[in-house]
């Protein structure tokens, strides 16, 4: 009864400000979210405005974590080393000057394998909660296409592209990757590829493309400083934590555990709470990696979740800081994944037959095609054939006729007046147009139009606009399935208290 009073009395000092989906969210954990957007000096109706825009981005973390995106280990690689920089700045101060970032990138350029490497590789995710089943099922599967890679080794696109869930080819950096990628990796000769191996997203096989010389320092400055911070300090940031919060090792049943594989001894303590095997077993299952790095991983994180506790009590900015920086990972992926890069065709087409009207062009444009022939009777073989097909195939039928020599050049799009010189020659009768020497002969084809019928023909304009659409759409659908309230008394608070 004796703690209610102060309970009552902190309550009062950060009164919570909305709810969300069940969700409290205090004055303060707003008020660091104005700050640190630089709009800690917002008032009455703008204010209001961006508190709903606050609770909306809050819907969106809500259907993140619905959707299990806060699980993925891509998330908590980054949420874990963005929650090492915080602590060592906390404990050392971020006071990385150029002398290291150079030495590191000294370091690099002298190692074995240094500079660049350009890779593709067929990778296979695995959640954070995988089960052994699935991380077993995964490597049977990475183990057959291995097989026949090696049997095969021209197949490795095709099989690229028809399993992995990364297709594109990549530069990385020793910089980039971590250290259960980079090994295997550079390690490589240019067209050999790995044998499968685990690294904490997942599952892969890679294949070394080629390799560069390490970009200038000017261009890896900033990454190099941050690296340079975590080789500096990260053996000493450990070695404070574990001062701090008297970690203390058994050896005997670490020894037990990489012997055999388990152990019912306790592997260390952190203060008065001990970790056991069964504990290291639960995390091992969902980060699978050769067993001594595993052990590693483990106390880093146990550590890292310790002095996390304790930094959230002596330091209130640091879960505020936390929390932020999760809350816009997870916006940014669930606006990634509910509004994609590249829409489909009909839908854009069918977006821009309901909003026509909104894309009419001030003056006709001409859709057709430009033809640059070396004579007039190569020029009549292709219309003659042009007929007999679409527009979408005349490209590669003027790539056929062009198998004996570079007799035509070819041309297709919507242009306005100003766009094509050969257009305006010969559609607008405007001068200014040269006939090219290796083409004395020209085709035009086409039609006039007063307003486009196809979204490609304002693609640059409608694009935009059809994001903003499917922003908006979604945007509604969360508020009418989400419940958010919004304590108008604690807003007229914030800022002012």
């Amino acid at each position: 009864m004796l703690l209610l009073p102060c309970c009552w009395s902190f309550a009062q000092q950060d009164p919570v400000l909305m709810t969300v989906n069940g969700k409290k969210i205090s004055r303060s954990e707003f008020e660091y979210k104005l700050k640190k957007d630089g709009k800690d000096n917002l008032k009455g109706k703008d204010l209001k405005t961006y508190a709903a825009q606050y609770a909306i981005d809050q819907l969106k973390v809500c259907a993140a974590e619905n959707a299990g995106l806060d699980t993925l280990q891509s998330f908590r690689n980054l949420i874990s080393t963005y929650r090492k920089q915080l602590i060592r700045t906390y404990l050392f101060g971020a006071n990385t000057d150029d002398t290291d970032a150079r030495n590191l990138y000294s370091k690099l350029r002298s190692e074995s394998g240094s500079g660049e490497v350009q890779i593709i590789q067929i990778f296979k995710h695995l959640k954070q909660n995988a089960t052994s089943t699935e991380i077993e099922s995964s490597k049977r599967q990475m183990d057959s296409i291995y097989g026949v890679i090696q049997a095969h080794p021209d197949r490795f696109n095709q099989l690229v592209k028809r399993f992995s869930e990364k297709k594109d080819t990549m530069w990385i950096t020793h910089l980039d990757i971590p250290e259960e990628f980079e090994k295997p990796v550079f390690a490589l000769s240019v067209n050999h590829y790995t044998e499968p191996f685990f690294s904490p997203p997942g599952i892969h096989i890679v294949k070394l493309l080629g390799r560069r010389n390490l970009a200038p320092y000017e261009e890896l400055k900033d990454e190099l400083k941050n690296s340079a911070d975590s080789e500096k300090d990260m053996e000493s940031l450990f070695d404070k934590i574990k001062s701090e919060l008297k970690y203390s090792p058994n050896e005997s049943g670490m020894e037990e555990l990489l012997n055999t594989g388990t152990t019912a001894k306790d592997l260390f303590s952190i203060g008065q709470k001990s970790y056991s095997a069964k504990e290291f077993k639960r995390f091992a299952d969902v980060c699978p990696m050769e067993i001594n790095a595993q052990i590693k991983a483990f106390i880093s994180k146990s550590l890292l979740d310790s002095e996390s506790k304790k930094l959230e009590k002596s330091h209130p900015e640091y879960y505020q800081q936390i929390k932020c920086y999760r809350d816009d990972i997870l916006i940014r992926e669930e606006n990634d994944i509910s509004i994609p890069a590249h829409p489909d065709s009909l839908s854009l087409q069918d977006y821009f037959l309901k909003n026509q009207m909104d894309y009419k062009w001030s003056t006709p444009h001409y859709r057709g095609t430009v033809l640059h022939c070396a004579n007039k009777k190569i020029g009549k073989i292709a219309k003659k054939m042009f007929k007999k097909h679409p527009q979408e195939e005349w490209a590669s039928i003027v790539n056929t006729i062009n198998k004996n020599g570079n007799n035509l050049s070819i041309e297709q799009g919507t242009y306005a007046p100003g766009d094509n010189l050969a257009i305006d020659f010969y559609i607008y009768d405007k001068e200014g147009y040269v006939q090219p020497a290796a083409y004395p002969y020209t085709l035009v084809i086409g039609e006039k139009l007063k307003a486009p019928t196809n979204y490609k023909e304002v693609a640059d304009k409608l694009l935009p606009d059809y994001r903003n659409y499917m922003q908006q759409q979604w945007t509604e659908h969360l508020q009418a399935v989400g419940k958010v309230e919004i304590s108008e008394e604690v807003l007229k608070t914030v800022n002012n208290h």
